[in-house]
């Protein structure tokens, strides 16, 4: 692990979702300097509820970064070591004269932010593409392109746009991460340091348990729970149809949603939660009688393996997922696995009937994948590529 060292990261809101950067970084900065940039969103902005709520987020952020301060109270709150910065920027980076202004206005906000904590020949790594044309303008003694996910795959995201933005992140950095195989594969590298680093695990966090909510106290059993973003990824259809042949099953749904579940909001064995705190989330998990991950199969998810996967074997729960290749391919022996409505709903009937005596299999299984060793492995990775620059 690196000691002393600076660090500039262009990446999501600190504490928004708790994010593999977020996890990796709080553990890096126990004992180095973060300037942590928050950046802004690649999907075009749409008029709903949950995209002007954003905005506002972001309102607040522009007007308040340069006074936040560093807490410890919780765990969303930044950690001793990093320094939050949300810079003003124009809102979509599709638009020409948009993106110009980004370009030429972040990096000397950036590197005004650096001056002002005394930072110097910082290492600078992003998980965003948007930043590509400036990562090189902030004197890193090496630059790193993590690569979370295929964002031009998104729904709602300008692919060609992304796909342009993320070959010039790649060409323009020393190096290249990556969370799955999948998602190196096809990419320029020949002459590029690469790793794949998949997500970690707060070990004992989810292993703790807890008192089952109140709020689950009126959810009938067996309870079929997926926490997390409700968002494109989440196969509603297939959870309606589950519902609708299941009645006796109950779906709980936890976090904060990125679109509206028409075909889930009214059917009486199928109950919504919003997103409940980090510290909270072992005890909603271990309230559950099977994890689910129903993602439609797309050329997006195809190429993941969700953060919450690991948290869901550390909680001990049996877990039933749709055929995501990395998921299968890491962990088939551990989860149970459905292709539609029909083999879905024989998965979870699986997951159901599985031995208790499982659990242990399932935590022994992400033992070695802890944040800490992850972080470990990240620096050792950058300490080769720094002395290879």
């Amino acid at each position: 692990m690196f000691e002393g060292r600076d660090f500039v990261v262009f990446s999501d809101d600190w504490g928004r979702h708790p994010s593999s950067c977020q996890h990796l970084f709080r553990c890096i900065s126990e004992h180095n300097r973060v300037l942590w940039v928050e950046t802004i969103g690649m999907r075009t902005p749409r008029f709903n509820r949950h995209d002007a709520r954003r905005a506002i987020e972001k309102l607040r952020s522009w007007f308040n970064s340069s006074s936040a301060k560093i807490q410890t109270t919780a765990r969303s709150s930044a950690p001793v070591g990093v320094v939050r910065y949300s810079p003003p920027m124009y809102p979509y980076y599709g638009h020409c004269l948009g993106a110009r202004i980004n370009d030429c206005l972040l990096p000397r906000l950036v590197r005004r932010k650096m001056a002002q904590l005394e930072m110097k020949r910082a290492i600078v790594l992003t998980t965003v593409p948007t930043t590509a044309r400036i990562i090189g303008q902030l004197d890193g003694t090496i630059t790193v392109y993590y690569r979370v996910d295929s964002f031009d795959k998104w729904p709602g995201h300008e692919a060609r746009l992304i796909q342009r933005m993320e070959t010039q992140a790649i060409r323009s950095a020393n190096a290249l991460i990556a969370t799955s195989r999948r998602l190196i594969a096809g990419q320029a590298i020949d002459d590029k340091h690469t790793l794949v680093l998949p997500h970690g695990v707060d070990l004992e966090h989810f292993t703790s348990g807890g008192v089952e909510p109140d709020a689950l106290s009126t959810v009938p059993r067996p309870r079929l729970m997926c926490a997390g973003l409700l968002d494109e990824r989440v196969d509603l259809t297939l959870l309606a149809e589950l519902a609708h042949m299941r009645p006796d099953w109950h779906i709980v749904l936890v976090g904060p949603r990125a679109l509206e579940a028409v075909e889930l909001e009214h059917r009486d064995n199928v109950h919504l939660f919003p997103a409940v705190p980090y510290a909270d989330l072992p005890a909603w998990l271990s309230a559950a009688d099977v994890l689910m991950i129903p993602y439609v199969r797309t050329v997006q998810t195809d190429t993941i393996s969700p953060l919450k996967l690991r948290e869901y074997l550390a909680s001990g729960r049996p877990v039933a997922t749709t055929r995501l290749p990395e998921v299968v391919r890491e962990y088939g022996a551990l989860i149970q696995v459905g292709d539609d409505a029909t083999s879905f709903r024989d998965a979870i009937s699986r997951a159901l009937a599985d031995s208790p005596d499982s659990a242990s299999l399932r935590r022994q299984a992400v033992r070695k994948d802890t944040w800490v060793a992850r972080a470990d492995a990240l620096c050792d990775f950058l300490a080769e590529v720094e002395k290879a620059a």
